[in-house]
């Protein structure tokens, strides 16, 4: 198993326990947080949101990122 794989299940575990929602809300408040403390703007955090939320200049790049990692994740 590669790393990223053994992340992925690390964060399926999580996930499955906390709900996926929560866990990345969660995630984007604590790096935020983390940005915010380096002195680095909180803009540099991802945000989560929906698919149909994306302006239409960006939906490219959030689908084919999105079917990257949907790659990494099929065999868990």
């Amino acid at each position: 198993m590669t790393q990223i794989e053994r992340e992925a299940a690390q964060v399926k575990e999580l996930g499955d326990r906390i709900g996926y929602g929560h866990m990345m809300h969660l995630a984007s408040a604590l790096w935020r947080k983390m940005l915010v403390e380096k002195g680095w703007p909180a803009s540099g955090a991802t945000v989560p949101t929906s698919l149909h939320a994306i302006k239409q200049p960006n939906k490219k790049y959030a689908e084919t990122s999105m079917a990257q990692y949907d790659e990494i994740v099929k065999p868990l």
